[in-house]
């Protein structure tokens, strides 16, 4: 074999090794992206059964001891979703965001609980990654009093979350989210 024919062998080797590792990094990504929708997907049963243990339990297995939650709520107008009425903002530790989603998937007569992943980042590394969900949450509440009568009302929050995870362990862990939503109240 002569030095022209040995380089491009060479070459090739390379090539395919490079592809082989390509290949490899996408399965991966791909593995640890369906670990991560797997975790939605159980998120999305456990808020849909509405009790508190298997939302406590849910949170406390998958999200870090030190899990930060922060949320923005946005209260608008049911007949122009650009007029703000109300705005608040939250920053929770892991336990009071147990009893924040117990007590919004517990209280209403009905409730409803939908998340899809929009879209999903990774760092260099493939240890950690951020994922976009938009969340779809439907409530009828009662509303009782002296001069309601029992009122029913529909309340609809459209939520787009970015959720961290960090993927060096399986299942992933939840680090934390950031959160803003849209109250409607109909």
């Amino acid at each position: 074999m002569n030095k022209g024919n040995l380089i491009c062998f060479i070459s090739l080797i390379n090539l395919f090794f490079q592809i082989n590792y390509c290949y490899c990094i996408e399965q991966e990504r791909k593995a640890l992206e369906g670990a991560v929708s797997n975790l939605i997907t159980q998120f999305s049963s456990a808020m849909n059964l509405r009790k508190k243990n298997q939302i406590s339990n849910f949170i406390n297995y998958y999200a870090d001891e030190n899990a930060k939650f922060e949320r923005k709520s946005i209260l608008v107008d049911d007949n122009n979703e650009s007029i703000s009425k109300e705005e608040r903002e939250y920053a929770l530790n892991k336990s009071e965001y147990i009893e924040y989603l117990c007590n919004i998937a517990s209280r209403p007569l009905q409730y409803s609980f939908n998340a899809q992943i929009t879209n999903f980042n990774f760092d260099h590394d493939n240890k950690f990654a951020i994922a976009g969900i938009a969340i779809e949450e439907v409530a009828i509440s009662q509303i009782s009093g002296p001069k309601r009568s029992n009122l029913t009302i529909k309340v609809v929050v459209s939520t787009n979350c970015n959720f961290s995870f960090d993927l060096q362990q399986i299942p992933p862990s939840i680090l934390g989210n950031n959160c803003i939503e849209k109250i409607i109240i109909k």
